[in-house]
């Protein structure tokens, strides 16, 4: 009997590597390329801040613009505040009450106190006056911050972010003789006290419009298929823009030290990604591409007058409605406060975010795109460096990528090996 032989062939087929979804780059700006260094978790490299409920102060008007109503020749404007109890200013006897002096401290910081010190009248007696102090940060708005009647200076706490501060005098006269009246206000010195720097922070979008919460892009694959599980969309505003300013405002160079936190503790849903650089010490919770709290320091020195600008990136990915927060904190690593540097100003800005969910993709190598070949969900990053082309690594930037959007592995993101 003759038998009838089969030959069985195993037929290579040729895949292009696709995802089963097209992700639209003009509704979501991809990141940045993985950085050159990268964070580690939070919990074994940093230790949380002591916060402090204050900031230390330091004297902010020494030398700093002074202008006034008036003067007199010898007793000049800049008198006020030069730290020397043998000067003062005073305005000129034949202008009219009221009169005042300002100072302009070169930068919006908190200030904390104002001491002002009235010139005697002479050795036994003392001049009185009323006046108001007033702060602004843009000469254009004033809010009072003190009023005294019949004195010659005083102590007065503030607690109140400024660049100008003014005291306007309405009347003065001679303690030993009230009826003596004068017509000319002067003092020997006024000292303006703040935290000696200021910091500034700032979200934004991509096109620098201001951010205050996040709205949903309503994003279409190129079918015009809604790329959400629910009707919400991915978040409109990424990439977010951090921008935060130091200034020292002090007379001293500052061994300043900057701490930023990105991400709410209290809400653990707040999921995102960031780029990070080596010129700082950086931390997080969460995954490798999906973080949920992101602390970063760096030191370096500021001059007097000196301004430090450093830019963040922010990626905030799809997840359940809540709030993203973005703190950051300057101290003075010259000076100790209890346990930790001085607080000089801190600055914080919340994010409020809707609920958005994502379509799950699946990605599928080409030929021999696995080594070895074989069949596997992969679903850690370890698995898809160890199988995906783990000689060139050429489809790691790509899976890497899709998470730091939002993508999950063995989630939303399912790479697929296969014989």
């Amino acid at each position: 009997m003759r038998r009838r032989s089969t030959l069985r062939f195993r037929i290579p087929v040729l895949l292009v590597l696709f995802v089963a979804l097209v992700v639209p780059t003009a509704a979501i700006p991809a990141p940045a390329a993985t950085p050159t260094y990268a964070p580690q978790v939070l919990e074994t490299v940093l230790e949380s801040p002591i916060l402090l409920t204050s900031a230390e102060e330091v004297l902010l008007s020494q030398g700093k613009p002074a202008t006034a109503s008036s003067d007199e020749p010898t007793f000049l404007p800049s008198n006020g505040n030069d730290s020397d109890g043998d000067t003062s200013w005073r305005s000129n006897f034949e202008q009219n009450w009221p009169q005042w002096w300002q100072v302009d401290l070169e930068a919006v910081t908190t200030l904390t106190r104002v001491y002002i010190d009235a010139w005697d009248y002479a050795p036994e007696c003392s001049s009185l006056f009323d006046y108001t102090v007033e702060i602004s940060e843009d000469t254009l708005n004033w809010t009072t911050v003190a009023t005294d009647i019949d004195a010659n200076g005083g102590d007065y706490t503030l607690d109140a972010p400024a660049r100008y501060l003014r005291v306007t005098f309405t009347r003065g006269y001679n303690s030993c003789n009230p009826e003596d009246l004068i017509n000319y206000a002067t003092v020997r010195e006024i000292e303006v006290y703040g935290s000696g720097a200021s910091l500034s922070l700032s979200i934004t979008d991509a096109q620098d419009n201001t951010v205050s919460e996040l709205t949903n892009a309503n994003a279409q694959d190129s079918t015009g298929n809604p790329m959400t599980t629910n009707d919400d969309g991915w978040y409109a505003q990424n990439p977010l823009k951090m921008k935060v300013i130091a200034t020292n405002l002090g007379s001293q160079t500052l061994q300043a030290r900057l701490e930023i936190d990105v991400g709410a503790e209290s809400n653990p849903t707040a999921r995102f990604y960031m780029l990070a650089s080596e010129d700082c010490t950086h931390g997080y919770n969460g995954a490798e591409f999906s973080w949920t709290f992101y602390h970063e320091a760096c030191s370096f020195p500021l001059e007097p007058g000196e301004s430090s600008t450093r830019f963040l990136d922010v990626m905030v990915q799809p997840a359940e409605a809540g709030v993203i927060d973005f703190v950051a904190r300057l101290y003075d690593t010259d000076r100790i406060v209890g346990d930790y540097f001085a607080l000089l100003d801190s600055d914080s800005e919340s994010i409020q975010f809707p609920q958005a969910a994502i379509h799950p993709v699946v990605f599928l190598h080409g030929i021999l795109g696995s080594m070895p070949p074989q069949d596997k969900l992969l679903e850690t990053n370890d698995d898809v460096r160890a199988v995906l082309d783990p000689f060139l690594g050429s489809y790691w930037p790509l899976i890497d990528q899709l998470q730091k959007m939002g993508y999950e592995l063995n989630r939303t993101l399912f790479p697929l090996a296969y014989d």
